[in-house]
This record gives structure tokens, sequence and C-alpha cells, in this order.
């Protein structure tokens, strides 16, 4: 199949903050897997745009509470920036342009920052740590929600 080329360019990404802390286990760890499926995972996103380009800024935080203890292995804080143009752009909606922002601009952030992830670990003790599927959905929900609330807020 010949793959069509979204009008959702990619021009460039960087990883503009970091933070990783390998946390020594207390007792030992049997199952690795069943580890890293128990770290909570917080993610938040925010974009901003000029006439040149849309930015769209990932904050992934993994294993990082911040009103518990943290588990063993891996706690980690990484976030990264896309930076964004639209081809033929004159002939695209607003409508289209957000949607191809929230949904495959999003998705594509938080995969540069997956991989960014995946390298990183592959070095530290416990081996690889992939960053598991994110529900984008669910996280434009949230996102709208926090936002109308904030709206409200301010309103009164």
């Amino acid at each position: 199949m010949k793959a069509v080329l979204s009008p959702l360019v990619l021009k460039d990404f960087a990883i503009v903050e970091s933070r990783f802390e390998f946390v020594p286990q207390s007792d030992d760890v049997d199952d690795i897997e069943v580890l890293f499926n128990a770290y909570s995972i917080d993610l938040d996103f925010e974009y901003s745009k000029n006439e040149h380009f849309i930015a769209n800024a990932v904050r992934v935080m993994i294993n990082h509470p911040e009103d518990s203890n943290k588990l063993a292995g891996y706690s980690l804080m990484v976030e990264g920036t896309s930076i964004f143009e639209f081809k033929d752009s004159d002939e695209l909606t607003l409508e289209d342009k957000a949607s191809l922002m929230n949904y495959s601009g999003l998705s594509i952030t938080i995969n540069q920052i997956r991989g960014f992830i995946t390298a990183l670990t592959s070095y530290a003790p416990f081996g690889r740590y992939n960053l598991p599927t994110i529900d984008v959905n669910d996280l434009l929900s949230q996102k709208h929600a926090i936002m109308e609330k904030d709206k409200e807020s301010e309103s009164k």
C-alpha cells in the first residue's frame, strides 16, 4: 500500500528536561514486569503557536508520586516538545487542524518520549522500561474537564 503523508508535519522534537532516579529495592523483586505495571503515570500537555509553527509540550512522570513513597526501580520525569507545521494549511479547516494536533500531534510527542525513556532505561539495572500505551481520548477528556473547571473558577 502506498502511504499518504499527513498534512501535519513534525519539524523537530527535543527533550527539554529529564530526571532519572534508580530507587533501590528493599526486598527481592520477583517479577520486574509486575513492578513496572504498578508504577503511577502522570501526563500533562499544552500547546503554543505563532505564525510559523505549533509547539506541543508533554510532561510524563513515572513512579513519581507526590503523596506516597516511590516503588523500587525507576522514577522518571521527562518533558519533550515537538514542533509542527501544516502543509497545505489553506485547505484545512480550524477543526481539522485542531483534530490533527490533538490526536496525531499528541500521540507523536508521546511516542518520541517513549523512545527516549526506552533508550535511557536500557542501560539501567532493571533493564528497559516501555511506557505503556496511553489512551489519548481519555487524556483529552481530562484536559477538557480541567480547562472547564479553571474557566468556572476564573468567572467567579
